[in-house]
C-alpha cells in the first residue's frame, strides 16, 4: 500500500512541476512579446564602406549598417553637406547614428564592456621586415594588453572608452581601416581575451551581396588555374590571365584557412600581384561570360584585401565589351578585408564581367557575386 501510495504521489509531483513548468514558459512567452527587450547590436557593421570612393556610396551603407535602413531624403541632404571626404566626418556620421535615438530604442546603449585596442606587429613584405598596427576588441585589456586607439594615427576621435560587442565590431572595423600603418588583413592574431576582426560570433549571419541567385560561377576561384571558367571573353586567346604589353603581373589561387572575410565561408581567393606601373595598354585581366538580361539593373560585390595598391583603381571590375561601365574600383593602400560593391544597367544580354590589374600592387579577392538589383 505504501508503495502505491509513493508512486501516486510521485506522479502527482510530477504533473504538479510538470505544469509548474509549462506555466512559467507560457508566461516568458508572454513577457518576451509584450515587452521586446533590447538587443545590443548595429544592423550589420561588416557592410559599411567605409573607404567609399562617393560620398552618397558611404552614407547609404552606414545607415543600412547601422539602423537596418536608406536614409530619407532629409537625412541624406544633411549629412551629404557635412566634409564626408575626411574621416574625420565620416567617423563623426557614425557616432551621430549610433547615439541617435532610433538606435536607442531599436538597440539599446551603443556603450558595453568591450574596448577597441590595438597592438604592434612585425610583419614580412617585399620590401623586409616592416611594423605596423592591427586592431581588435576586448572585455579584458589587462589580459589582451594593447593600447587604445588614437586620434593621431585615425583622423578619428573616439568619443567613449568602451561599447557594445556589435559597436566595438564596427569600431575595429572604421579604425583598421582609416590607419595608413594598419596590418595586412587587420591581423592581430589570437592573444588570450581578444575578438579578433576575423571571429564575430554570428558566422550564420550573410553579409553583402544582396539576395536571389549568384549568377558568378566559381566565386571562390577554386577552379581559377583550370581556365574551364573563368578566361578572357573575346580574348580567350590569352588564357585565363592576360599580361597586356609588357605587363609583368601573376595570379593564383590561395588557400586562406582561418584568414577568410567576415561571415565567409570562403575557403580559397585569387592572389593577384602586377609589378607593372600604370602605363596604356599595360595591364593583367580574366573575365567570365554572364548571361543577363539587357536592361536589367545587377550589384557586382567581393570581399578583398590589398597590400601597397599605388593608387586608386589600380584594380577595377569593368562589365562590359569596351570596358567603360567600371561599377566597381579598389581604393589604394593597404588595408584588409574589405566589402567593395557597385550597380549597373546590363548594356547587353551578357556581361564580361572582368577584373583589371593596372597598377603596382597585390590584393586578394573572394566571394565573388552578381545578384539582381
Amino acid at each position: 500500500m505504501s508503495c502505491l501510495s509513493g508512486r501516486k504521489t510521485g506522479r502527482t509531483n510530477q504533473l504538479r512541476f510538470t505544469g509548474t513548468v509549462a506555466f512559467l514558459a507560457l508566461l516568458a512567452a508572454a513577457i518576451f512579446l509584450l515587452c521586446p527587450a533590447h538587443v545590443e547590436a548595429v544592423a550589420d557593421p561588416e557592410i559599411i564602406q567605409w573607404r567609399a570612393y562617393q560620398n552618397a556610396d558611404f552614407l547609404n551603407s552606414l545607415f543600412m549598417g547601422v539602423l537596418g535602413r536608406g536614409p530619407s531624403p532629409d537625412e541624406f541632404n544633411f549629412y551629404i553637406t557635412r566634409d564626408l571626404s575626411r574621416n574625420m566626418g565620416r567617423g563623426e556620421a557614425f557616432w551621430s547614428l549610433v547615439a541617435s535615438q532610433e538606435y536607442a530604442n531599436r538597440f539599446g546603449s551603443a556603450q558595453g564592456p568591450y574596448q577597441v585596442r590595438w597592438k604592434h606587429r612585425e610583419t614580412e613584405t617585399d620590401m623586409g621586415m616592416r611594423w605596423c598596427r592591427c586592431y581588435f576588441f576586448t572585455k579584458d585589456p589587462a589580459l589582451s594588453g594593447g593600447f587604445t586607439a588614437v586620434m593621431q594615427y585615425l583622423g578619428v576621435r573616439t568619443p567613449w572608452e568602451s561599447y557594445s560587442f556589435s559597436v566595438a565590431r564596427a569600431v575595429t572595423r572604421m579604425y583598421a581601416h582609416y590607419d595608413q600603418e594598419v596590418c595586412p588583413h587587420y591581423d592581430c592574431g589570437w592573444g588570450a581575451g581578444d575578438s579578433a576582426i576575423f571571429d564575430p560570433p554570428d558566422r550564420n549571419t550573410n553579409s553583402g551581396g544582396g539576395g536571389g541567385r549568384n549568377h558568378v560561377r566559381d566565386p571562390h576561384f577554386t577552379q581559377f588555374l583550370s581556365g574551364t571558367i573563368w578566361d578572357n571573353g573575346q580574348y580567350s586567346r590569352f588564357g585565363f590571365w592576360w599580361n597586356s604589353g609588357n605587363a609583368n603581373s601573376q595570379a593564383t589561387v590561395v588557400n586562406l584557412g582561418e584568414n577568410r572575410p567576415p561571415n565567409s565561408s570562403a575557403s580559397t581567393a585569387l592572389y593577384l600581384v602586377n609589378n607593372s606601373g600604370r602605363s596604356p595598354h599595360v595591364f593583367g585581366s580574366t573575365s567570365q561570360r554572364i548571361n543577363v538580361r539587357k536592361g536589367a539593373r545587377y550589384t557586382v560585390s567581393f570581399w578583398a584585401a590589398a597590400r601597397n595598391l599605388a593608387s586608386r583603381g589600380a584594380v577595377n571590375i569593368a562589365v562590359d565589351l569596351q570596358w567603360n561601365i567600371r561599377p566597381v574600383s579598389m581604393d589604394a593602400g593597404s588595408y584588409g578585408w574589405t566589402f567593395f560593391s557597385g550597380t549597373f544597367t546590363a548594356p547587353d544580354n551578357f556581361v564580361d564581367l572582368r577584373i583589371i590589374f593596372e597598377d603596382r600592387g597585390e590584393v586578394w579577392i573572394t566571394e565573388m557575386k552578381l545578384m539582381d538589383s
